[in-house]
C-alpha cells in the first residue's frame, strides 16, 4: 500500500508520487489487487 515518505532531495528518485497524488486530489481509494498489485483512484476536482 501507499505511504507517505520524505521525498528524496538528493537523487530526485523517490517520496514525490503519493504527496502529489494526496495534494492534487480531493479522495483518494486504494484497492489491493489479486497479484499484489493496486489500483489508485483520485477524485481531482475540475
Amino acid at each position: 500500500m501507499p505511504r507517505m515518505r520524505a521525498p528524496d532531495f538528493v537523487d530526485g528518485t523517490r517520496g514525490f508520487d503519493w504527496h502529489m497524488v494526496n495534494d492534487l486530489s480531493l479522495a483518494t481509494v486504494v484497492t489491493p489487487g489479486p497479484g499484489g498489485g493496486k489500483t489508485v483512484r483520485a477524485l481531482l476536482p475540475r
